[in-house]
Parts: C-alpha cells; structure tokens; sequence
C-alpha cells in the first residue's frame, strides 16, 4: 500500500494526507474505484464521473490516483493533478451540491476550465457518521445539468460513502495482514539467515513492504558503538560512539521510540545522506537489554508516532525478540561446532601415536578452522626449553627453510606468558605485529601463539599466522582455538607415552639393546627385503666367554657388569641402519642390512678387539666368540641364516675363543648346508638319504 507524501495542487498550496487508509492504489481496490465511478456516470447520463478523497483532519481533498513524479534519485515523490476549487471547499463547508453548466463563467472556477474539456459539472458530498469523507465529481452531461440530477446524485452518494468505508476495511485488513506476513518473513529470515547483517537488511526490505520510507538503517550496539549493520538509501559498517549518538542515544537508553529532532545532525553520521523526511528511531530490545535500533525516515515529513510509530515499533520488537533468538541458536551452533570440533581433535589424538602424524594432520584442520594463512606445529623437546617446529600447513616453498630451522626458546623472556602463565600469546593490534625471533614468517602482521598443556607441563605449541591481516583474532576465536588444540596436547602426552612403552617392549631392559623379539621381528623384515632387493644381509652372532666363570668366581653384578660391557661396544660399533640385540643371557646379535661378507667380518673383528682392549673394571678382561653369516651367500631364509652363524660362532668358540668365524666349515657344520639346501630345494636327497640333524653345542 502506498504511504504518504502524496501531493495535491490546491491554490498552488501542496497538500498532504495524514490518514493512510484514504490513498489507497492496490489493483482490486483500483477496480472497485471505477465500478462506482462508472456506475455514477452511466445513471446521472454523463461523460464521466470522478471521486477524490477528503481528509477532514487536514481539510485536505486528494485525489484518487497520483502521478508518480521523482525529485531527487532514489527517492520517490507523489503528486496529484486535481486541483481543489472553491467549488469543492463550498461543497464541503455546506454538505449540498453545486451545479454549473458553465463553469467558465463560474466565479468558483478557474476559467481554464473549460480547456480542459470540462462543459458542465455536479459537484455533490459524500459522507459518512455525519462528515464528509470524498467528493464527487460528473462531468458533461448532454444539454446540462438540473436540479433533479443534483438531487439524483446526492441520492447515489450514501452507497458510494459505504463502498468507500468497505474499501477502507478491507485496506486496513490488507495492512495487517502484509503487516503478519512480513513479520513472519522477519523471523524466518532472522533465524535461517546465517549473517546476521544479511538477516538485518532483509528486515528493512520487509519493511519497506508496509512503511515506504526515503531510506532506513539497521543499527546494532557494539560496546560502546553504535555500527550500521544494514542500510537501505545509506551506508554499512559506518560506526558512530554511542556517547555521541544524540537522541538517537537516549532512543536505547529509554527503550523507548522517539522522533529524532536532530536528525540533520545524526543521518549524515549513520551514513543517510538527502533524506529530508521525518526521522523515527525504534529500540530493538529484548528482555529488557537493548540491541540496538531501527532507524527510518519517512517519506512523509508529517508522519506520526501513532500510525507510522507504532508500525515502525512493531517491526523494531519483532525483530528484536528473533535477534535474541538468533544469538542464542548461533551461539548454540557455535558451541556444538566448538564440542565437535574438539571432540574431532581428541579422536585425532587417540588414533595418531607419533607426534609428527598428529600435528600434521591436526595442521590441516586448524588452517581453515582460524582463517589463517599458515600454521606450525611445535613438540617441547624432552631434556631442553625449547620448542621444535615439526608440521607446518599453508607455507610458501621459499618460507619452509625457516619455519624448519627456527627454534623456539622457552626462557626467552617474550615467551614468559607463555610458559609461566599457560596463555596463549597474542601479537596483533595495539601489541604490534610478532618479533622475528618468535614468527616463523617474516613480515607476519599478527600471530597467535597456543600452548599445548598437559598435566601443568607445556609439550608443544602451536603458531597461527596472518601475513595480511594486522587483527584478525578476536577474543572468541582466540578462546575457540585455544579449546580446539587442547586435545593434541593429550595426544602428545600419549604419543610420548606410547613411544616410551614401545620402546621398553622392544628394548633389553638390562643393556639398552633390542630384546629377542623385537630383533627377530626385524630380522624377518630385513630378510624379506633381501630377498625382493637382492642387496646381502649379515647377521652376527656374539658371545661373551666365560660368562658362567664370571659369575661363580666374582658374582653376578659383575657377570651383568661385562653382559653391559659387550652390549656398550656393539653399540657404538653399529651403524644407523644396524640393529644391535640381546638374545638371552651371554648371546647377542648384531645384524647389518646392506652389509656384505667381507663388511661383516671386519665389524666383527673389531668387536673382538674392542671388547678385549678394554678391560671391565672389578671384572678384568673379558672376550667375544662371533659366528657371521650372510645371506643369500650362506642362506635364503632367517632361520638357516641363524643356524649358520649359530654353527660358526660354537665352531669359534670350540677353536679357542675370542676370534671370528666366518667362511671356514669344519665337519659339524657340513649337515647344517645341507640341511639349508634342503630347505631351499625341498625336492633335493641328502648325499646319506638321512635328514640332517644340528650337532649338539659344545660345553663351555
């Protein structure tokens, strides 16, 4: 429906309608309008018939159908053609008709009149509960004119009033129902909306549908600002403080509606500039907490807080009332998103147990979740008070050298927040941008640095950098990630832990070295890639003589004392890729993938010299008997590549000790080859028919 700021011409004066319902332009009623008009015409036997509207309020006639004019872009403006004569203002003063069949000559006519094709006119009232609410107007009737006619349309002139009243009623109806609807279309837009400036700005369409305004501006208190939120003939993102916001500050500070006399001052700062109607400003209150407010200028400048206002309130309190609701859901959506998101993290950090798996998939996650351009991963390094980078997302291939090298040092005073305190350390805004010797990223704008908690004890961190951006983390989404990374923190614990009880299920707990298990598990993996590479593979077996005179003549403290002895030289004799191990007892193993005969036996000699140029204090010295073998030159397979060396090392061992066998086969091993190439030709026949039995071990 159509608002006011309709214009009528009447002695050159503009004149305005205060009353809503009396402009009424929707196409149904339009019909109904030239139902009644024509229906005149035809029974007085007229040209024409016209009906303009009264506003007795304003004593104000309008007519029915404006032509729609613009003044200044943007902003439409309403002006109606019919003129008032004083024909009509007579009419209205004394409630008779007038009649003038040359109205020409007629003194309460413009004499342009006539050119405008006007011949004869009855002027006659309408009126309802004893006012007159609209005049009508017919025109030319052939030879003029009677008394009879005037007569005849005063008698038209009661149905016309109560078509008029119905027409009123069933505006006023349409009203609140495009009233309803819009409000409706407000909540379900506020709630399903994900943006709640989006959602604002659909409010000041919705709106428009029942108040036509010049322009309108959402506004939302944020502290102790006012921002525009959303704008329709104005600005967004405009923010005007609050303590300067003139009436529009006492609008929120009395919760109540208000006609803003200082609009010329305040529009300009909301961002509304060449509004020149009358300005209103409702608060958007709910629960007593006000969130701000809307602000309209109508197109009317005589708009009213009884009519304009309180539609104006009511689209204020109805979206208010969902605002607050919308809140509350976002927050709700935010806290399951937040419950989700850790609970993704804490399942990350159960099923990942090494720390560089962990942080590199969780690296992948936190860069989209902080809107960041690059994120590192740091793990505490377990004796040193420092942090190393192990993960990294979002890096440039020219950055990935320093994020990989720069270490983090925990007793740097800069990082004292953060060790002492357990906060996270925030470099952006009023702090500055991050000092090189904290950013990974040189040129960063802002950082985030989160420490990974565990039990009081800081086992990591990590690093969350804008390059662009210089304040990009608000406090929420601060605490947000802080929460979110908590769980790797666990997860790092667990992954230590993990490690540490790895490696004891691995580990001889006496000497360090593998235990049985773990060096047979590594055995049969080296082997089969022996054999798929065809690279040689050399296991020795070592040991330690006497160990049964050691203990009976000076004890076992000094038994175990050489058993850690030999295991210490097999140690520091191995290579990265060589696999030292306790098999039980005094017999160890050294296995060496990669590792040719010839190789073997020069480690193994070594180990000899080693183990013997060194005395043992409180033992005294001490020797090794190594058996080597090699496969494939000896053996396809890990068991007979043991029974081999096992073979060689008792054949050392039975030529005197403290030496190396490895190529010579003496009698007792001859049933032992053959029994390998059995084993890798099951179809072939010993040379006795016999299957080949191991010789029993010499006694020490």
């Amino acid at each position: 429906m159509s608002r006011p700021g309709s214009r009528c011409a009447a002695g050159g004066e503009a004149l305005e309608l205060t009353d809503p319902s009396l402009l009424l332009l929707q196409d149904e009623i339009g019909d109904c309008y030239e139902s009644v008009t024509r229906s005149v015409a035809a029974a007085m036997g007229a040209e024409s018939c016209h009906l303009a509207l009264y506003d007795g309020a304003r004593r104000e006639v309008v007519a029915r159908r404006p032509a729609y004019t613009r003044r200044t872009k943007g902003v439409p403006q309403y002006r109606f053609p019919l003129d008032a004569s004083a024909a009509s203002s007579q009419v209205i003063e004394t409630g008779q008709p007038h009649l003038s069949n040359d109205p020409q000559s007629d003194p309460l006519y413009d004499p342009s009149i006539k050119e405008r094709g006007v011949h004869s006119v009855l002027t006659a009232p309408v009126q309802r509960d004893g006012r007159v609410v609209a005049l009508l107007y017919v025109l030319n009737k052939p030879g003029g004119f009677t008394a009879d006619d005037a007569r005849d349309l005063m008698t038209l002139a009661p149905p016309v009033g109560l078509a008029l009243q119905n027409v009123r009623l069933y505006a006023s109806e349409k009203d609140r129902r495009v009233l309803n609807e819009s409000l409706l279309e407000v909540s379900r837009v506020i709630l399903g909306t994900p943006t709640e400036d989006n959602a604002l700005g659909t409010v000041l369409d919705q709106m428009w549908r029942v108040v036509r305004y010049q322009a309108a501006a959402a506004v939302v208190l944020e502290g102790d600002e006012l921002r525009v939120a959303a704008s329709r003939g104005g600005s967004v993102d405009v923010r005007v403080p609050l303590g300067s916001s003139g009436e529009l500050g006492l609008v929120l500070e009395r919760h109540a509606l208000q006609v803003l006399s200082d609009a010329a001052t305040l529009l300009p700062e909301l961002g509304i500039r060449g509004a020149t109607g009358r300005a209103m400003a409702a608060p958007l209150k709910a629960k007593q907490r006000v969130l701000g407010a809307l602000v309209v200028v109508f197109e009317d400048e005589h708009a009213t807080e009884a009519h304009e206002g309180q539609l104006l309130t009511a689209f204020a309190d109805n979206t208010a009332l969902f605002l607050d609701a919308a809140r509350l859901l976002s927050r709700e959506r935010q806290a399951r998103a937040r419950a989700a998101n850790v609970a993704r993290f804490t399942r990350l950090a159960a099923t990942r147990l090494e720390p560089e798996s962990l942080l590199g998939a969780a690296g992948e996650e936190i860069l989209p979740l902080s809107g960041a351009d690059r994120v590192v991963l740091y793990v505490a390094h377990a004796r040193n008070a420092v942090l190393i980078p192990v993960a990294h997302e979002g890096t440039a291939p020219a950055e990935e050298k320093r994020v990989t090298e720069l270490r983090l040092d925990l007793s740097a005073p800069l990082l004292a927040p953060l060790v002492e305190e357990r906060k996270t350390l925030v470099f952006q805004g009023e702090t500055g941008p991050p000092p090189d010797s904290v950013s990974p990223f040189l040129g960063a704008r802002s950082l985030l640095l989160i420490p990974l908690v565990s039990r009081d004890v800081i086992v990591g961190a990590v690093a969350v950098a804008h390059l662009s951006d210089a304040e990009p983390f608000d406090r929420v989404l601060i605490e947000y990630l802080h929460d979110v990374c908590q769980p790797l923190a666990l997860g790092l614990e667990n992954a230590r832990l993990f490690a540490t009880l790895t490696q004891m299920a691995a580990t001889d707990e006496m000497t360090g070295v593998a235990n049985r298990r773990k060096f047979m598990e590594t055995l049969r993996v080296e082997g089969t890639r022996s054999r798929r590479s065809t690279e040689p593979l050399s296991l020795l077996l070592v040991d330690l003589d006497h160990l049964k005179k050691i203990n009976d003549t000076q004890g076992h403290q000094a038994g175990d004392v050489a058993i850690r002895h030999v295991a210490d030289i097999l140690t520091r004799r191995r290579r990265a890729t060589d696999l030292p191990g306790r098999l039980g007892g005094e017999e160890f193993a050294l296995l060496m993938p990669a590792t040719a005969k010839d190789g073997a036996v020069l480690t193994a000699e070594r180990i000899c010299r080693e183990v013997s140029g060194h005395p043992v204090p409180k033992v005294g010295t001490v020797t090794v008997s190594i058996g080597v073998a090699t496969m494939p030159e000896d053996a396809r397979e890990e068991e007979p590549l043991i029974r081999v060396a096992d073979h060689r090392l008792y054949a050392a061992k039975a030529a005197g000790r403290n030496q190396v066998r490895s190529t010579s086969v003496p009698a007792e091993l001859k049933d032992a080859a053959a029994a390998d190439a059995a084993a890798a030709d099951p179809t072939a026949t010993p040379p006795d028919g016999k299957s080949p039995a191991p010789p029993d071990p010499p006694q020490e």
